[in-house]
Parts: C-alpha cells; sequence; structure tokens
C-alpha cells in the first residue's frame, strides 16, 4: 500500500488470507500497523487474476501460451524499433516491482533497446529536476524521530505513508516544531505548531515566504527534517514546491539541511526502481507525458508493467 516496509505476518486457511498482524521490527515499523496494511487485504485472495497469458485477435483477448505471447510481444517491439527508432517505444513500471526486476527492466528497454523514454511513475510530469533529486526520505525512521524541527508541505502524511507519521509525532511530543504548509485542512495539524493555510496550488509562494524570514524554530534547530508529500509528481507545480522546499531548507538551516531534504515517495518499491534507473534518460519523457504521446500517437508502443494507468493516471479520458 505504502514505501514504509512494515513487517508483517499473513494469517491464512485453506488458500486464503484472513488476517494479517506486524511483526516487530523496530527500525521501522516498531510493532505498529496501519489500517490499510491490517485490512486492505482483499486483493490478495479475492481479486481477479490472470490465470494465463491473452493476446488479442481482432477485437478479441483470447488465451495463449506464455512462449507465444512473449515472442508477439518482442516481434512487435522489433518492429517498430525498426520502422520508427527505440525513442518510439515507452516504459512504465518499476515501482511495484523487486530490485532486481527493475535493474532487469532498466537493462532490457532503457542499455538494450535504447529507449529514453522509461519511468517508473506513471503520472510524472517531470523527467529530473527537484523532485528527482529530492526523490524519498532522506534519513532513517529513527533519525526522524529525532528530528527537532519538521517541515510537512502539500504533504498529507496521515494517509500517504501512516507510520512515519508515527515516527513524526514522537519527534513533537519531544518538543519538535512542526509547521503544515498545506491548501487544506489535514490532520495532522492537530499537533502542529504553526500552519500556513496556502491558496490551492499557493504551496510554492508560500514557502518562499517562510524562506524570506524563517521562523525562530528552524533557524535554531540542530536536526531539522523538510518534506513534501508525493502528490507532488502529478502536480503541474510540483518542480516549483520542490524547488521552493529546497531553498527553505538552505535559508533557514543552511547548505547541511539539503540532506534533511526530500519528497516522499508513496509507492512500495519507489526508491528500488529510482536508484535501478527507472527514470527519464536523455531526451527522454516522464511517466505522465509518456501516457498522453501515446495517446497522441508520437508513442508507437507501450509496455507496462505492474502499473495500472487507469488507476493511477489522472486523465482518464486519454
Amino acid at each position: 500500500h505504502c514505501a514504509v516496509g512494515c513487517a508483517v505476518r499473513y494469517e491464512a486457511r485453506a488458500g486464503e488470507v484472513l488476517r494479517v498482524k506486524p511483526r516487530q521490527h523496530e527500525a521501522v515499523n516498531e510493532v505498529w500497523l496501519c489500517d490499510k496494511g491490517a485490512y486492505g487485504i482483499e486483493y490478495v485472495s479475492q481479486a481477479p487474476r490472470l490465470e494465463h497469458p491473452l493476446v488479442r485477435r481482432d477485437d478479441t483477448l483470447v488465451p495463449a501460451r506464455w512462449s507465444d505471447a512473449i515472442g508477439r510481444g518482442a516481434e512487435g517491439l522489433r518492429s517498430v524499433v525498426a520502422r520508427h527508432g527505440p525513442e518510439s517505444v515507452g516504459v512504465i513500471g518499476g515501482s511495484r516491482l523487486t530490485d532486481e526486476e527493475c535493474a532487469l527492466l532498466h537493462l532490457v528497454f532503457a542499455k538494450g533497446l535504447g529507449t529514453p523514454n522509461v519511468d517508473h511513475r506513471s503520472a510524472a510530469r517531470s523527467a529530473g529536476g527537484a523532485l528527482a533529486d529530492l526523490a524519498g526520505l532522506p534519513v532513517t525512521f529513527a533519525e526522524a524521530e529525532r528530528a527537532d524541527a519538521i517541515v510537512l508541505a502539500a504533504c498529507d502524511l496521515t494517509e500517504e505513508l501512516p507510520l512515519l507519521w508515527l515516527r513524526l509525532r514522537k519527534a513533537r511530543r519531544r518538543g519538535a516544531a512542526l509547521i503544515v504548509v498545506s491548501a487544506r485542512p489535514l490532520e495532522v495539524e492537530r499537533d502542529a505548531t504553526m500552519v500556513i493555510r496556502a491558496d490551492p496550488g499557493g504551496e510554492a509562494a508560500a514557502l518562499a515566504a517562510i524562506a524570506a524570514e524563517p521562523p525562530a524554530a528552524l533557524r535554531a534547530a540542530k536536526a531539522p527534517l523538510y518534506l513534501a508529500g508525493a502528490t507532488l509528481e502529478s502536480r503541474p507545480d510540483g518542480e516549483a514546491v520542490a524547488r521552493a522546499l529546497a531553498n527553505l531548507a538552505l535559508a533557514a538551516s543552511g547548505p547541511d539541511a539539503l540532506g534533511r531534504t526530500g519528497v516522499l515517495m508513496r509507492a512500495p518499491n519507489a526508491m528500488g526502481a529510482t536508484r535501478a534507473g527507472l527514470l527519464p534518460g536523455t531526451g527522454g519523457v516522464p511517466g505522465g507525458q509518456i501516457i498522453a504521446s501515446a495517446a497522441e500517437g508520437r508513442l508507437k508502443a507501450l509496455y507496462l508493467i505492474g502499473v495500472d494507468p487507469l488507476r493511477t493516471f489522472p486523465d482518464r479520458a486519454l
């Protein structure tokens, strides 16, 4: 459900998962588990699943052998590359795969096929920049718990990464300052020392205003933490908000604070996919534009793995 990576135990009967319980893992979830992890288990045993490959014949998907399906896919990719070049292929996937699968995906498509249009972020609007440079939680959970000042920008942490919020709440109860910058009310504001209510889409401007005159709590902090939410990757102003957060960290806490500044990622192995290189190469387009380019006919082949754009892409009409 998220990128925390809680240690869990599945209990099953007659091949059906009935219950999920947390396992003790002090470095991550201690002995806690959020409601999504505990009760969101229907997909394991009850979700409809493909039992064999399907290939399209005329207007119908029909069962096929693995060798036939893989061969047909490979031949289709070879044909597209021969006629239109490798840049005509787009690839989305990786954030729900293992590290090894991510590395293989990069090896086959980015290095082997040569397409720059590879991205594990299905709704991303930028290929690089601050969002890529600041991707992920910059410290361990234990270090986050010891922060003495925290900035959350455009970050609904109780929804995105609930177990991380429990760690930050510990820091708050130990006296850490908590500054929340958001365009809408959030549950974390109940514990905040300061709430900056931005206009819709105005978080970047709000952060810039704070950077112009940083609060004393940020200037005095020895272990500050500056975090933005995972939704930035799909927002038109995501890059601007990420840059503004970095500028605030520099202004309030100095250059070392950039090592404690991050844009959180939500998918289970988003960081593994990032480290495996599943990001657009030179001249490549990000995941959100890959979908749009395919819809407009600029891309001739689209390879999806472990991702469902109908659920994750903002514009389903494409």
